[in-house]
């Protein structure tokens, strides 16, 4: 069976790496090259020989040369060549002025590893493809090529998910969009109902995200850091814990400076696993 030859063009090593295992893991898929930027992927391609790519996936925002003007110039020199573009951004002008340049698809950084091959199979029968999560009833007329209808969002859209390109974090949907946060970094959740509102790190301060899921199914997949749940209504990430207090019923102080209450039933457990913690 011949393989369909991609190229991978992504700054970030983490995120470039995780999509060509991916891409690897479909049997029909041969990843021939990877750049960090348009500027050495095109030097790449003059250089390409029998494993000139069928298929390239191009970030837009990458240093020395973005995935804009690269897309222009190896659509100009490359007649066959199918351009998939990778982005955190979903306006309408975006996808309009890649469709424009020659790119054959859209793609939300977020991939489910199912559109994968999908993405590719509509690039290379000269579609253009759209990523569901960005497939909205403002952008149909992009896609219409591949329904007659606009797509409608998944239940499997919106939920808390690891993006499997993305080692170590986790996409937290809220009112307005999906965050991706370090798992480690979370310091802690507050239950709110339905929601949950999540305390991380990020870029050395601490910020908050009201996710639209509960905070029970957030925890179900953070399996990678020790969470303890000092009461009902919150759970703490033990590598933040600072301090533990007793006096005033009992609560521990968080190394960003917030406290929270242990219950009663709860504290023998905390000391204990603190006790582990101890040097």
């Amino acid at each position: 069976m011949k393989k369909i030859k991609v190229f991978v063009v992504e700054d970030h090593p983490m995120f470039r790496d995780g999509l060509i295992k991916n891409l690897q893991d479909i049997p029909k898929i041969k990843v021939v090259g990877q750049a960090a930027n348009g500027q050495e992927f095109l030097q790449c391609m003059e250089q390409m020989g029998d494993d000139f790519p069928d298929v390239v996936f191009m970030d837009i925002q990458m240093p020395e040369m973005g995935g804009i003007k690269t897309t222009e110039i190896a659509c100009r020199q490359y007649k066959d060549l199918k351009i998939i573009i990778l982005t955190v951004h979903d306006e309408d002008t975006y996808i309009e002025h890649m469709k424009h340049l020659g790119a054959k698809g859209f793609m939300n950084k977020m991939i489910y590893p199912d559109e994968l091959e999908e993405a590719i199979h509509d690039a290379l029968e000269n579609k253009f493809y759209v990523s569901k999560s960005l497939s909205t009833p403002s952008n149909s007329k992009v896609t219409k090529d591949k329904a007659d209808t606009p797509h409608a969002i998944t239940k499997k859209e919106t939920e808390v998910h690891k993006p499997v390109n993305m080692p170590g974090k986790i996409a937290i949907p809220s009112m307005k969009s999906f965050k991706i946060i370090t798992i480690a970094n979370i310091i802690r959740i507050k239950a709110e109902k339905s929601c949950a509102t999540i305390y991380y790190y990020e870029n050395g301060k601490v910020e908050e995200i009201v996710a639209t899921k509960c905070m029970k199914t957030i925890m179900a997949l953070l399996n990678e850091i020790p969470l303890f749940k000092p009461h009902r209504s919150h759970v703490i990430n033990m590598d933040y814990v600072d301090e533990y207090i007793k006096s005033d019923g009992g609560y521990v102080l968080m190394k960003d400076k917030s406290t929270v209450t242990v219950s009663r039933n709860n504290k023998n457990e905390l000391i204990e696993l603190l006790k582990k913690k101890s040097p």
